[in-house]
């Protein structure tokens, strides 16, 4: 049994509490674990009211930290449970904090994906199978990546794309290089791209015949 002397509003979070027990520092609450637990000074709390409060409060930290990864990027589900593991929260408190996030849609891996395939074409006009495997090393769930391939790539304007950053390549980088070696370190490029044979082969013959 312990019991509460002092509760102190903290200077640099005022939404967060200084819990002071038998006249010392034990541990620091968010407003809303205070005002849940009706924490007041004067109050005794057992060991057991203490393990709930202190997970309570370790579960929303690990909420709140998830939504500031939110905040400043979308990211994959199996991203933010890697970052709060490393940041030390518990497996319970991340799972938890997981299931709010999904529950109001803060977390959602078919929109993800979707944005994320549209901007890595459009932006670094990426091929098919660079994109997908780089959903891959999301860990993303292998139907969800499938589907969102299915859904919101268009393999029509894939040659047009290759082409486009092919010719750019080949006047810019490669422009004093002879055809041979033109040729090899375009299917290179356009390979790390992560195009397909014959995407890259029909390309490569399309712009060195223009030579």
């Amino acid at each position: 049994m312990a019991l509460i002397t002092k509760i102190e509003k903290q200077k640099k979070n005022i939404r967060r509490y200084s819990i002071f027990l038998d006249e010392e520092y034990s541990f620091s609450v968010s407003e809303d674990t205070l005002i849940k637990h009706r924490l007041a000074k004067g109050m005794i709390i057992d060991k057991k009211e203490l393990e709930q409060i202190l997970e309570l409060e370790d579960m929303n930290l690990c909420k709140n930290y998830g939504l500031k990864l939110l905040g400043q990027r979308a990211r994959s589900e199996y991203e933010i449970k890697d970052k709060m593991l490393k940041k030390g929260y518990n497996e319970k408190s991340v799972q938890e904090a997981i299931r709010y996030l999904k529950e109001y849609k803060y977390i959602n891996d078919e929109e993800y994906a979707k944005c994320y395939i549209k901007d890595r074409v459009n932006i670094k006009k990426l091929g098919y199978n660079r994109v997908k495997r780089e959903l891959y090393q999301k860990n993303i769930d292998n139907t969800v990546i499938e589907d969102t391939l299915n859904e919101v790539f268009n393999k029509e304007d894939e040659y047009e794309r290759a082409l486009e950053l092919a010719e750019r390549k080949r006047s810019t980088s490669y422009k004093n290089d002879d055809p041979q070696a033109a040729y090899r370190k375009l299917g290179g490029f356009l390979q790390r791209k992560g195009y397909s044979f014959d995407i890259i082969i029909k390309v490569l013959n399309k712009v060195l015949k223009q030579q």
